[in-house]
């Protein structure tokens, strides 16, 4: 299980990394 500490840290990083990751499928390969 995931410490209670450890969910606000999962949270922030699902909402910053998931649109970047999807930024960086969308971004034109160079």
């Amino acid at each position: 299980l995931i410490a209670p500490t450890e969910i606000p840290v999962g949270i922030i990083t699902a909402m910053l990394g998931g649109p970047f990751f999807v930024w960086l499928l969308k971004r034109p390969k160079s």
